[in-house]
């Protein structure tokens, strides 16, 4: 019996060689007979698929992947359109009541789109602006083709009687300056340039509404 160098079987010594990573393979194919380095390169490149395929970086998940960029809120015309509301309003004139037929505009995209892009407003129409709380609001007029009156008005909230407390007139079409009045208000009318003035509107004037006959609309 041989006392010397102990042998080790292929199988065994590619299994030992692997524990120690590729190093130890290498190693290991140099003390292995013929047959045995054979087996040791099989284990060699199995290892080194092994390696790849755990060092490879991941792909993102189904859910990461999917989750959208941050964008702008959509405007009305990337959904269904939402119902046009209307209300019937009276204001008091220097010469008399004075009646608007005012658009509801009191969703975020609804207040956002206004009158942007229309080309007439006649008189006796307008929109009226309805927020969820009191504040000093302002406008620009991009986008907004004919000029306006901004009638701010206050009162308590979902009541049928306010007033004016402050005006803008005869808005310039096309312009980015911000026009706002000092004091806060809960609605603002818009109505054509120059409406208020001709019909003596002015700051403390009472206004009330109520939806037009017909209408499927309710109080703001």
């Amino acid at each position: 019996m041989d006392h010397g160098r102990r042998s080790v079987s292929p199988l065994r010594g590619a299994r030992r060689a692997a524990r120690r990573g590729p190093r130890g393979l290498l190693a290991a194919e140099q003390d292995l007979p013929g047959g045995g380095v054979a087996l040791v390169r099989r284990a060699i490149l199995a290892f080194a698929v092994l390696f790849i395929a755990c060092s490879a970086p991941r792909s993102p998940d189904r859910e990461s992947a999917a989750t959208p960029l941050q964008t702008a809120p959509p405007s009305v015309s990337q959904g269904a359109a939402e119902p046009v509301r209307w209300v019937s309003m009276t204001l008091e004139g220097s010469q008399g009541p004075v009646d608007v037929l005012a658009e509801v505009a009191s969703s975020p995209q609804q207040r956002a789109k206004g009158l942007m892009y229309r080309d007439s407003l006649a008189e006796g129409k307008g929109m009226l602006f309805v927020y969820e709380r009191r504040d000093v609001h302002t406008f620009w007029m991009k986008n907004t083709l004919i000029p306006l009156d901004m009638l701010f008005m206050d009162g308590p909230p979902h009541q049928e009687h306010i007033s004016v407390i402050g005006i803008v007139h005869e808005a310039e079409p096309r312009t980015l300056t911000h026009r706002s009045v000092s004091a806060p208000s809960i609605y603002v009318l818009e109505v054509p340039g120059g409406w208020a003035r001709k019909m003596g509107i002015s700051v403390g004037s009472r206004a009330s509404w109520e939806p037009p006959s017909g209408a499927s609309s309710a109080t703001p």
